[in-house]
C-alpha cells in the first residue's frame, strides 16, 4: 500500500480518521510537526519520507514537481485534488482505491525518466475533471496529462 502524507490543506481530521481505520499508512502535517511550512517543505519532508503526498493546493505543488523535474530530483508523488469538490466519503474510496491498485513504484517521480501527471478517475475511465496525481511513468517523452479521475 502507497503511504500518504495529507499536506495542512487537506488532512480534514475525519479523513484521516477514515483512511487509518481501514489500513491506510497516513502522516499528517501535525503528525511530523510540520504546521506552517513552506510547500516546498511539505514535499522535500513527504520525499524524505517515501510517502506520497496529498494536497488541495494544486498550482503550488504543479510548479513544484516541475521545479524537480528541472533540478533532476524525484518525490515519491503528489495527488492534487481540487478543494470542496469532493466529500470526505468520496476522497476516502478514492485514496484508498488509488493506493490499493497502483504500487509505490509507479507513483514515485524517478529523476532523468521523463514524468506524466495523470488524473485518476473514482471508475479509472478516462475523463476530463481533476483531482489529478502527480505519478512517474517510464516512457513518456515529455511531462503530460492524462485524465483517469
Amino acid at each position: 500500500m502507497i503511504p500518504l502524507y495529507l499536506d495542512e490543506d487537506c488532512m480534514d481530521r475525519e479523513l484521516v480518521t477514515a483512511l487509518r481505520a481501514r489500513g491506510a499508512d497516513v502522516t499528517t502535517a501535525a503528525d511530523a510537526e510540520m504546521l506552517g511550512r513552506s510547500d516546498a517543505d511539505h514535499l522535500d519532508y513527504a520525499t524524505s519520507q517515501g510517502r506520497v503526498l496529498y494536497t488541495f493546493n494544486r498550482g503550488d505543488f504543479y510548479r513544484l514537481h516541475t521545479r524537480y523535474l528541472t533540478e533532476s530530483k524525484s518525490h515519491a508523488g503528489i495527488i492534487l485534488v481540487p478543494q470542496q469538490r469532493y466529500s470526505i466519503g468520496e476522497q476516502m474510496r478514492q485514496l484508498l482505491e488509488l493506493i490499493a491498485t497502483k504500487s509505490a513504484e509507479k507513483m514515485r517521480s524517478p529523476c532523468g525518466i521523463p514524468q506524466r501527471i495523470k488524473l485518476w478517475s473514482r471508475h479509472w475511465l478516462p475523463i476530463s475533471v481533476q483531482p489529478v496525481a502527480i505519478a512517474a511513468e517510464p516512457g513518456g517523452s515529455n511531462t503530460s496529462f492524462h485524465s483517469r479521475w
